[in-house]
């Protein structure tokens, strides 16, 4: 197994950082044994050196020129208890120090250096094991759920499922017609809020009149307290004056305190004196400049 994840027929020399002695040496490739194998003159090579050995015409055991052939026995137990006791350094180059007989583990299971098929079914390709978890996030053959119906499948066959089933398009009706819920809900809302809102200011303006109109009332009764004929009767105020007075600020402080009464008001609140007297006949108001033929006849002056 160690054998296919290394390239070289042995383990370069050049890994262990102490001498290594030369009974552990291939006397083939000059390195040191990798996966050792006995052959029948009892000399020991790597076992990739044995196969290429094998191939030659004549192939012979490079110490005794003996027929080259492997033996019935194994390697000896105590030479292969040292042998794996020797620390090395990780072919691979992760920097990571072990002994011989966990090579073979380290390589094939934990060394993130060493290169490992991807464990998706389909695909083939060999990446490092580090980069192993980034290769599944794109592979094209992770199995992924479709967004319109949820029927799982390789990624690699999901534009055609999409394609033939038309989930996306029923995902997208749903989503227009669910917003276009949510649009028309928000609309009504925002058309009640205007209605309250223009209610407030009819409101704010009926008020507004209505102060106006008892004030014109109020300074009329008051223009006529100062009259002649009024101080000859003793400078009595009439029940009327008396009446207006009362309510006048019962109005005025029974106008809502919203920003749009006081707006109003403080727009619409005349800057200089009104023009608008009251009919000692008919006791209605009118205006001078607004006056015309269908009016009491008093309208023309007191």
């Amino acid at each position: 197994m160690l054998g296919t994840l290394l390239a070289n027929m042995g383990l370069k020399q050049e890994h262990f950082d102490e001498i290594i002695p030369s009974e552990f040496i291939c006397s083939h490739c000059h390195d040191v044994f990798l996966e050792p194998v006995c052959l029948a003159c009892y000399h020991v090579l790597c076992k990739k050196c044995f196969k290429k050995r094998t191939k030659r015409k004549t192939p012979t055991c490079p110490l005794c020129k003996k027929a080259l052939c492997l033996g019935d026995q194994s390697v000896d137990g105590k030479w292969r208890q040292q042998y794996e006791s020797l620390q090395v350094n990780c072919p691979k180059g992760c920097e990571k120090v072990l002994s011989l007989g966990n090579l073979n583990d380290h390589c094939s299971n934990h060394c993130p250096l060493t290169f490992t098929v991807c464990v998706n079914g389909g695909c083939n390709r060999k990446v490092r094991r580090r980069d192993l978890p980034l290769h599944l996030q794109h592979c094209d053959f992770r199995v992924v759920q479709c967004e319109g119906c949820g029927f799982s499948t390789k990624y690699i066959n999901l534009r055609m499922h999409r394609i033939v089933q038309k989930c996306l398009l029923r995902t997208n009706l749903h989503m227009i017609v669910q917003n276009r819920r949510e649009m028309t809900a928000r609309v009504k809302e925002h058309r009640l809020k205007l209605q309250e809102e223009s209610f407030q200011v009819e409101l704010a303006e009926r008020d507004l009149n209505r102060a106006k109109m008892w004030s014109a009332i109020a300074r009329n009764e008051i223009s006529r307290s100062n009259t002649p004929n009024h101080l000859a009767l003793g400078g009595r105020h009439s029940p009327k004056l008396t009446g207006c007075k009362r309510a006048l600020p019962r109005v005025v402080h029974s106008a809502p305190s919203s920003p749009v009464m006081s707006s109003a008001v403080t727009s619409r609140t005349p800057t200089t004196r009104s023009t608008t007297n009251l009919c000692t006949n008919c006791k209605k108001l009118f205006s001078e400049h607004r006056n015309h033929d269908e009016a009491c006849r008093w309208h023309k002056g007191d």
